[in-house]
C-alpha cells in the first residue's frame, strides 16, 4: 500500500492522507514488532563524541563485512541498507539500527546481538567504544557538528528560528523505539491512547542519562528533558481528546491534527516554512511525499503511522533494551492487558499526564502522585506484561519472552532505575571516575 501511495504523488482528496494509517491494519496472527536502536560512539582516549568523518569510515569498514548498499546524499555516506536492516545516522552521528519486523523478541535479540558483536570489533580497531546510554556523557552540542544531511540542517535552522533549543536532542541523545501493529482503526486508537497515557511512566522506568557534560545533573533522564525543550507544537502527548476515553477518536482526527501543524521545510524549495501543511495543500505546493515527510517530522512520545511507534525511551545497555521491547509487546498485544494497563492510570487525565511528562525526568518514580506511588504502577505494568507474554508464547508456540522482563522487574521491585544506580555509584563508589562510569555503560556482548 505504501508503495502505491508513494507513486500516487498528487493529492487530489483529503482522504488520501489517511490511507497510510489504513494500510497498517492486519490480522492479529500477523502481528510483529519492529525495533529501532540508536547508540552512541565515544573515543577511547577521552570519551568525547566520535564525529561524522570517523563514523563514515566505520560504515565503510562495516560494509566490507556485510552485504549492504550505501545510503548517500550529495555523495556523502549516511548509512547502509541490507535486506532486513537499515543503518542510518542521526544528526550528531549517532548510529541507528532499524530491523525488519519480527514475530518474537528472540529474533530481534539475535539480530541485535550479532550486530553489536560485529560493530564492537570494528569500533575497537578504530579506537572508539559504543555506549548504551541516553545522552553523550562528556561532549555537549557546542562541540558536536551536524552530519552533512540537508534535512537536519533545515531542522536545526527551523528550531532556532522559533526560539527552541533542539540542539541537545539532535546532537547528543540516543533512544529506543518499538513499533506495534494494530488490527483495526479502533484497535489502533486504543493502543495509541493507552501507550500515550503510560509513556511518561515507562520512560521514567528506563531513565538512563543522569550524567551529562561530565557532571551529575539534576535529571534522571537528560535525554527526556531535552525533548521537553524542542517544540511543544510537534512533541508531547498528541491531543487532549485522546485523554477523554468516552470520546471517539479516529484516523481522521489524527490527520486533521497533522494538517494544522507547521511544516518544518518545503522539500521542493529546500527552505524552512512555518506554514501549516493545510495551507501549503490549499496552495497546491505539497504532494504525498511531502505528507510522509511531514508525518516523520511530528515527534510526539507515541506516534501513529502504519504502526504505533512508541518512541520515548533512553538508549539502554543490552539487557534492559530487551526489557523495554518486552514490556510494550506484553502490554499491547492482548486486549485484556491493554485494559489492565489502562486501569493502573484510570484516575489520570490530560493535565496530570502532562505534569508527569514534565516532572518525571527530574524527580523519577519514587514519589506519591494522586494517592499512589509511581513505582507501584511500574510494578503492576511489569506483572501485566509478564502474564501477557506467557500467554502469547503459549498461543504462538514459541519460547516464553517474559524472561526479558527480569532486568526491569528487578529494578522496579527495588524501587530503582538505572539512573538511580548510576548517580549513586558516580558519587560514592566511583568517586566521579570517568573510566569506571564508561566501563559500566559501554555495550558488551
Amino acid at each position: 500500500m505504501k508503495e502505491i501511495l508513494e507513486k500516487n504523488k498528487i493529492i487530489t482528496h483529503k482522504s488520501q492522507l489517511c490511507e497510510i494509517f489504513y494500510s497498517g491494519i492486519k490480522s492479529p496472527d500477523k502481528f510483529k514488532i519492529g525495533v529501532e536502536y540508536e547508540k552512541l560512539a565515544v573515543k577511547k582516549k577521552n570519551y568525547r563524541a566520535v564525529e561524522y568523518k570517523e563514523i563514515k569510515e566505520y560504515l565503510k569498514k562495516l560494509k566490507e563485512k556485510i552485504n549492504a548498499e550505501d545510503i548517500t546524499e550529495n555523495k556523502h555516506l549516511l548509512g547502509l541498507q541490507t535486506e532486513n536492516e537499515k543503518l542510518s545516522l542521526e544528526p550528531g552521528a549517532q548510529v541507528e539500527l532499524s530491523l525488519a519486523p519480527y514475530q518474537t523478541i528472540h529474533e530481534c535479540k539475535a539480530k541485535i546481538d550479532s550486530y553489536n558483536m560485529l560493530t564492537d570489533e570494528i569500533a575497537d580497531d578504530m579506537g572508539f567504544l559504543w555506549l548504551g546510554y541516553g545522552i553523550q556523557p562528556f561532549s555537549t552540542y557546542e562541540n558536536i557538528n551536524l552530519i552533512p544531511k540537508m534535512r537536519y540542517r533545515l531542522m536545526d535552522s527551523y528550531f532556532k528560528s522559533i526560539g527552541t533549543n533542539a540542539e541537545i536532542m539532535m546532537r547528543e541523545t540516543a533512544g529506543l523505539q518499538v513499533n506495534i501493529d494494530y488490527s483495526s482503526e479502533e484497535d489502533a486508537i486504543n493502543k495509541l491512547r493507552c501507550a500515550t497515557f503510560l509513556s511518561p511512566i515507562v520512560s521514567a522506568m528506563f531513565a538512563n542519562s543522569p550524567i551529562r557534560g561530565g557532571k551529575l545533573s539534576n535529571y534522571r533522564s537528560c535525554r527526556t528533558n531535552a525533548w521537553l525543550h524542542v517544540d511543544e507544537n510537534r512533541c508531547g502527548l498528541i491531543d487532549s481528546r485522546l485523554f477523554h476515553r468516552e470520546l471517539e477518536y479516529s484516523f481522521e482526527n489524527y490527520c486533521n491534527l497533522l494538517l494544522a501543524k507547521p511544516v518544518i521545510y518545503n522539500q521542493k524549495t529546500g527552505k524552512n516554512s512555518k506554514s501549516t501543511f493545510k495551507e501549503l495543500l490549499n496552495r497546491g505546493e505539497v504532494d504525498m511525499d511531502d505528507w510522509f515527510m511531514h508525518m516523520s517530522l511530528y515527534f510526539p512520545d507515541v506516534r501513529l503511522k502504519d504502526v504505533i511507534e512508541i518512541r520515548n525511551c533512553d538508549c539502554q545497555n543490552t539487557d534492559l533494551m530487551y526489557s523495554f521491547f518486552a514490556l510494550w509487546k506484553g502490554l499491547m498485544y492482548d486486549k485484556e492487558s491493554i485494559d489492565e494497563a489502562f486501569s493502573t492510570v484510570e484516575d489520570f487525565n490530560w493535565i496530570t499526564i502532562n505534569i508527569l511528562r514534565k516532572s518525571l525526568p527530574h524527580i523519577g518514580l519514587n514519589v506519591n502522585f494522586m494517592g499512589v506511588n509511581l513505582f507501584d504502577i511500574a510494578n503492576n505494568l511489569v506483572d501485566i506484561a509478564k502474564k501477557s507474554l506467557k500467554k502469547q508464547a503459549e498461543e504462538g508456540g514459541y519460547r516464553d519472552e517474559s524472561i526479558y522482563l527480569t532486568p526491569i522487574e528487578k529494578l522496579v521491585s527495588h524501587r530503582q532505575t538505572q539512573a538511580d544506580i548510576i548517580a549513586k555509584k558516580w558519587t560514592y563508589e566511583w568517586n566521579k571516575d570517568p573510566d569506571k562510569f564508561i566501563d559500566y555503560i559501554r555495550i558488551r556482548i
